[in-house]
């Protein structure tokens, strides 16, 4: 009997094309104040993939399209006798778009749900979480997904390229120094705690300013005087479902990008670096850049094979030196009951030359993490970059509320 299939939006073919550099991986981490029942939690998953199919499908990347394999809720979830402290990767063209680990602990219980990149972005993996808590709790509502690309290509008019986008579009290729051999996984990561968030998000506000745009500056200047360059070419993911309204649910890929170039002289003070994120971002997203490309994309899609495609779209790609992601706040899941103490999101574990920096929130805590394949001293290494991140936005709020540098640990 011929399966069904689902084919791919014109976002999912970018995140296919890019896939020979950064894995096409989302993972949230989940940690619980007590015990999960696997039984239920299977049942769940089961319940979610009635509304979307497609995370118990296979990639049939030859046919554009996901593809019906016989796997069932059973095939997504495993458990192990340890709490999980790092993610995974699966075949994903031989397997089902969503896995899920948990690990237990002496007390309580620890859960990673990891999607297909080429299912969801970030937003979507947290809708698909959310899903999967209330179908968890009984309480799952009656409703459609939306992954479709129309919304987007119907609203995708954009003005001309600002200069700071077009100097970052000319910025050669590069990455930061941070080489190692190996293979393994390895998750970094320093957290915030919610007081010195509350005070930092009040300097951003008397700065005009952003968290996204605080963070966004603290990698640029990290990156410039890692490579001792006067300026960098970064990227800021943005979640453009606000704009398109796709309506209450799309596990989907609807995120776009803003691109520049961030200069960072020696003596330039960190609220420089800030008010310069600041108004390239509003210059672009007054101009709509984050809709960039998107209407190629999708000519693209329905001209050529996937093939073809991705040997177009691979020419397309540099390497930035900090792959930065802004997961954003992550929801109080309730799986019925269980209470979670903690949780934070990240990217794909990527090998160099990629520096894969993700930032999240819940309940007031930040978490900052780096994901990276290799050994012991590129983890190592990039810790200590990451660690650096942390102290510039520590330092500036310091700095800013005439304290010194105690009592911001």
């Amino acid at each position: 009997m011929r399966m069904l299939s689902r084919g791919y939006e014109a976002l999912d073919l970018m995140i296919l094309a890019n896939e020979d550099h950064v894995p096409p991986f989302i993972y949230e981490y989940i940690f619980f104040k007590g015990r999960i029942e696997m039984d239920r939690l299977i049942q769940a998953v089961d319940r979610v993939a009635a509304i979307v199919p497609e995370t118990l499908y296979c990639l049939d990347a030859r046919r554009s399209r996901f593809k019906k394999a016989g796997f069932t809720a059973r095939d997504v979830v495993t458990e192990t006798a340890q709490m999980l402290d790092y993610g995974f990767e699966w075949d994903l063209r031989h397997g089902p778009q969503v896995t899920i680990r948990v690990g237990h602990g002496s007390h309580k219980d620890s859960m990673i749900v990891a999607v297909s990149h080429v299912l969801a972005d970030g937003m979507g993996v947290l809708q698909y979480v959310s899903l999967l808590a209330d179908a968890y709790s009984g309480v799952l509502s009656k409703v459609s997904n939306n992954r479709s690309s129309a919304p987007i290509l119907a609203a995708a008019s954009f003005g001309p390229q600002t200069e700071a986008e077009k100097r970052g579009a000319e910025t050669p290729s590069m990455g930061l120094p941070l080489t190692g051999a190996g293979q393994e996984f390895f998750c970094r990561r320093v957290t915030l705690p919610k007081p010195t968030m509350d005070a930092l998000h009040d300097l951003s506000r008397a700065h005009s300013a952003t968290l996204n745009d605080v963070f966004f500056a603290a990698c640029a200047r990290v990156a410039c005087r890692t490579l001792d360059l006067p300026a960098v070419a970064l990227r800021c993911p943005v979640d453009i479902r606000p704009v398109v309204d796709p309506g209450p649910l799309s596990v989907a890929n609807m995120t776009g990008l803003y691109r520049m170039s961030v200069d960072v002289e020696p003596d330039d003070p960190f609220s420089a670096t800030v008010t310069q994120v600041r108004q390239e971002m509003l210059r672009q997203r007054k101009r709509r850049r984050y809709f960039f490309d998107f209407p190629t994309l999708a000519k693209l899609s329905r001209r050529f094979p996937v093939s073809a495609l991705k040997t177009i779209l691979k020419g397309s790609y540099l390497v930035r030196p900090v792959e930065y992601t802004n997961c954003g706040i992550q929801p109080d899941f309730a799986f019925s009951g269980v209470g979670v103490e903690y949780s934070f999101m990240t990217g794909a574990y990527a090998a160099y030359p990629e520096f894969p920096f993700s930032v999240s929130s819940f309940a007031g805590t930040t978490t900052f993490a780096i994901t990276v394949v290799g050994d012991e001293n590129r983890a190592d290494a990039s810790e200590k970059v990451l660690r650096r991140i942390v102290a510039e936005i520590k330092e500036w709020l310091a700095h800013e509320n005439g304290e010194g540098r105690k009592g911001l640990a």
